[in-house]
């Protein structure tokens, strides 16, 4: 039992095997009993979040690495080894500690490396200053990046004259047809400058986006406070800007409950810094619990989960996120899919023939579909609502989640209701689907009406 110093919560890591004679264990202090040099999980799927960089082109006032350590990050050889010693079938999340761009020169060609790897990377945190291999249009296994966020620091980059810079990295990223989103730090400490930033995101970004600006926080003040203050300016520009989902906000509150939940912390899911230290999870960072380092070729790891009681205060969204979590002895299956990349089989669905709509984008290469457009229900407003692509053969139906685009050229067409949520866009890889032809339809949720209707459009799979 390893007894921390946050209000009595804990980590167990009783009834687990005998270590391996040999083993380094030196810097886990007493957990070397519990550990193995072994990695017994090469074949399922695991999730590090890696903190690839610890340089930034930046110097924002809010940073929350205050200073950003110098020349210290990963390298192409550190991934290497990654590979070599946890095999292959591994989610990636690069968080905003340092950008993941600035650790390493475009020669090296980093992204690419990782890419040509059996990897998701579930999440790719920049600053939008530098995208290197993003910029390339043709960049091989680009589909297996899920979610690019663009960090939105308008301060910074127009005192340091690379505003013009960022605005054509955003233009090469959506024209190369990722999936992103663009997020500012509403910080108190450039609340002068907030209407400003605002309003150049409305007339130079948005028109090419056609997506909102996310707000978010700033994680150095008091956080209640900041939310009614998000509130009141999400307001203002309702058009412009939404703010980031309260949940989201105050995630990370220790659970009331002492209860434990089982965690693959430090077997599956590992926390990578950008010095090269292993440990099992954030939480643990700060309590000297290391599993080795990456750039000394010496990692040990647990040999099953482990029970934890910081179920609530945990913010990495996998080790105890009951919906991803699993078991050693019952791994599911990892479906390699994205946010809009997301398929469930159905049954068919009755058609309505109530919606209104238009695939003003239906494009097809031997990697990928991409479709875009708006759909709508006649005579309701599009807020609110959750559109999906249907794609039906004549033995299946597929339902795919759709990365939402506003339209409010859709609004000033029909001049009735509001009709600015009623875009989308999907891009989805072919192996995805089984081959043979296709009819294109849409499925539209609105609040508790469903409506359906096919497109004479159609696709085929090879």
């Amino acid at each position: 039992m390893i007894r921390d110093k946050l209000y009595g919560n804990h980590i167990n890591v009783s009834d687990t095997h005998q270590v391996q004679e040999g083993s380094l264990a030196p810097f886990l202090n007493n957990l070397n009993e519990y550990s193995t040099c072994n990695y017994l999980y090469k074949e399922k799927r695991k999730g590090f979040f890696v903190s690839s960089s610890g340089v930034c082109n930046l110097q924002c006032p809010y940073c929350i690495t205050n200073h950003p350590c110098e020349n210290i990050n990963l390298n192409k050889d550190d991934f290497s080894f990654i590979f070599r010693y946890f095999g292959e079938n591994i989610y990636f999340v690069f968080p905003g500690i340092g950008d993941f761009f600035c650790g390493y020169p475009k020669k090296e060609q980093l992204l690419r490396f990782l890419l040509q790897h059996d990897v998701m990377i579930s999440y790719l945190d920049i600053n939008g200053v530098d995208i290197k291999e993003l910029e390339y249009p043709d960049l091989e296994g680009k589909e297996k990046i899920d979610m690019i966020n663009i960090s939105y620091h308008y301060g910074t980059m127009k005192e340091f004259k690379l505003i013009n810079r960022w605005v054509n990295s955003v233009k090469k990223i959506h024209e190369n047809m990722y999936h992103y989103e663009i997020k500012m730090v509403v910080s108190p400490l450039e609340r002068d400058i907030w209407d400003e930033a605002i309003l150049f995101y409305r007339n130079e970004i948005q028109p090419i986006t056609q997506q909102k600006l996310t707000l978010c926080p700033d994680t150095l003040f008091n956080l209640e406070i900041q939310y009614d203050e998000l509130n009141r300016i999400t307001h203002l520009y309702k058009d412009t800007v939404d703010m980031i989902k309260r949940e989201n906000i105050f995630r990370g509150r220790r659970l009331f409950t002492t209860d434990t939940l089982p965690c693959p912390a430090g077997n599956r899911y590992f926390r990578i810094l950008n010095d090269g230290d292993v440990v099992p999870c954030e939480m643990l960072a700060d309590y000297n619990i290391r599993q080795g380092n990456l750039k000394r070729r010496e990692v040990i790891t647990f040999k099953q989960d482990i029970n934890c009681s910081y179920t609530g205060f945990c913010d990495c969204g996998w080790a105890t996120n009951l919906g991803v979590r699993v078991s050693n002895d019952q791994e599911e299956q990892w479906q390699r899919s994205n946010k809009y990349q997301k398929i469930r089989e159905l049954p068919p669905f009755r058609e309505t023939n109530n919606i209104s709509m238009s695939i003003d984008r239906l494009e097809g290469d031997e990697k990928g579909l991409k479709i875009e457009g708006w759909a709508l229900i006649n005579g309701m407003s599009s807020e609110q609502s959750d559109i999906y692509i249907i794609l039906k053969s004549d033995k299946k139906v597929y339902l795919l989640d759709v990365d939402k685009r506003r339209r409010p050229d859709v609004t000033a067409h029909f001049k009735t209701l509001n009709f600015d949520d009623s875009g989308f866009f999907i891009g989805i890889p072919k192996y995805s689907l089984d081959s043979g032809p296709y009819g294109i339809g849409i499925f539209i949720r609105n609040n508790k009406t469903d409506a359906l209707q096919y497109t004479e459009k159609t696709i085929t799979i090879k």
